[in-house]
Order: C-alpha cells, then structure tokens, then sequence
C-alpha cells in the first residue's frame, strides 16, 4: 500500500486544544502517505486559522482552506474532496480523536475485503476525554445494509474510502442535517459495498451542549424521512425533503419527540409517575426507541 490518502476535515468553533489533538492524531498516523487537507469554515477563527498555518510550516502534508464565509458542513467536505489528489478519502472530525493506527489498518481492511468503504467501532469520550461509552457494530456487507433501514451504523468520523464513490454520488448533499446519513443510504442504493473494522480506532467525543433541540428533532425528523424513502428503494430530492420537513407528518414527529422527552425528564424527577407511565405507553417514540434497540441487539 504506497497510495495516497487524502484526510478531510473541517473546522468551525472548535476549542483550540481539542483541535489540537484531533491534527496531532491524523500527523502521526503510522500510514506516512497523506495528505491532510483541512477547510476553516469560520472565516473569523484567528485561532485556528494561525494554528494550523503553524503547523504547516514542518508539516508540508497538511493543506489549508479558508472559507469567505460560513457555507456549512456538506458544502465544506466537497470543496475538500475536490482538490484532494489521493484516490482514498478518510473522514476526521476536529473534536475526534484518531489511534495512530487508524488509516493503516482501514486501508488494509478495505483491501481484504475488497469494498469500497470502510468504518471502525469507536470509544465515546466526554469533554474532557474520558471514556464514557464504545460501539459494537456489524462488519459485513449485508447485514449492515440491513441496519442501515434503522439506524446509521457507520461513524462518520472513521470513514475510509474510494474517492470514486464521493464521485458516483457526486459528494454530499446540501441539506440541513444527516448528511452522513444520507451519503450512506445513496451509496448502498447504489450497490457500494460497506464494512465496519471491528477494533475501536476512534475517540468520538460526545458533546451534550452542542446542538440545540431544535437542530436534534430536525436530525431526528430527517432521518425518519430518509430510512422511508431508503425502505421504498428510493433516492429522493433534496425538495422533496424540504416538503416533508414543512408537513403535517413532520410537525406530528417533532411533537411526538418533545413530548418523549418532557415525559422522560417527568419520570426521572418522580413527578406524577403514574400518569406519565401511561402517557409513556402511548407515546410512538417510546416503541420506536424500543424497536431499534432490539434490532441493534439481535443483529449484533
């Protein structure tokens, strides 16, 4: 394996010494021929921006692109992945952490299962990097494109893959969430082929206090719409999604998670216990989460 790899990542509000560790994680890769190219999507961002200019200067493999403007993530991937010049593109997150190890062993996996993309289970860290949870996800092929009806079983983050496949699908789509998944669900509607390594080659850090409710029920909201047109065989439109996001059937999903969640909080406070059991029982959003639980459980 002598082939180029070309790792994107973008940056927006990150703290510095988090950025920091995701750079220094994907510099000392044990793989030696990257290229790192790294897109600023904050043109504001001093900090950052003078980091990463510093550590061009003893690293010549790192590339760096500043936005004029905040044009978000979807948009900012693609203008990475059209400058890169490797045929291999592996994902990073600037709050993530990768094991030294990662691009290699991804490479390798790649090549042995001859797929076109490939991901590895991952450590949950918190803030301030201690583990708080792992993942145990399918490897193969077929079982994956199972899962993936329910839930994203892939971790962005790890993602390893053939630059031809962002070509095919020419890359990801602007919209407003799950973007991720829904390069995933085109992707095996398109017969790529998908593997998950099952050792743990990155540190995912969970941040609670960075999306908004909001922002989590149009995550939420999207990806119901996505894992329906994905069960019907179907590559929907970017407005057909925008339709969906403005209907009737949205606004009743976006209530439904609200109440979940004030029901949730009701049963942990103790508050009118009784009562909330049994709103809890006829809540959708209970038997969905209960649902894909099992699912998880019994495909792994």
């Amino acid at each position: 394996m002598n082939e180029t790899v070309s790792v994107i990542m973008t940056v927006y509000n990150e703290p510095l010494e988090i950025l920091q560790e995701a750079v220094n994680s994907i510099i000392d890769q044990t793989y030696k021929k990257i290229e790192f190219i790294i897109v600023i999507d904050n043109p504001y961002n001093n900090g950052a921006i003078n980091y990463i200019r510093k550590v061009q200067l003893n690293n010549p493999k790192v590339k760096l692109i500043i936005n004029d403007k905040n044009i978000g993530l979807p948009l900012s991937l693609n203008k990475a992945i059209k400058v890169s010049k490797g045929n291999y593109i592996a994902r990073m997150d600037a709050d993530d952490i990768s094991d030294k190890n990662r691009i290699y062993k991804e490479f390798l996996f790649l090549k042995k299962k001859k797929v076109d993309l490939v991901g590895c289970n991952i450590d949950m860290i918190n803030n301030i990097g201690k583990k708080v949870g792992k993942t145990s996800y399918p490897q193969h092929n077929f079982i994956i494109k199972r899962m993936l009806r329910n839930v994203d079983c892939v971790p962005h983050p790890t993602w390893f893959l053939k630059k031809q496949v962002y070509e095919k699908l020419n890359g990801y789509r602007n919209i407003e969430a799950c973007e991720d998944y829904d390069f995933l669900l085109r992707a095996v509607l398109n017969n790529v082929k998908i593997a998950v390594l099952h050792e743990r080659l990155l540190k995912y850090r969970i941040n609670n206090s960075g999306i908004s409710l909001t922002k989590n029920n149009i995550q939420k909201i999207t990806a119901r719409f996505l894992q329906k047109s994905y069960k019907n065989g179907d590559i929907y439109s970017v407005n057909s999604l925008n339709r969906f996001l403005e209907s009737q059937e949205a606004q009743t999903l976006f209530k439904n998670f609200n109440d979940y969640k004030s029901l949730k909080n009701n049963l942990k406070n103790k508050q009118n216990i009784i009562i909330t059991i049994g709103k809890l029982l006829q809540n959708k959003e209970l038997w969905y989460s209960v649902k894909n639980k099992f699912i998880m459980l019994v495909i792994r």
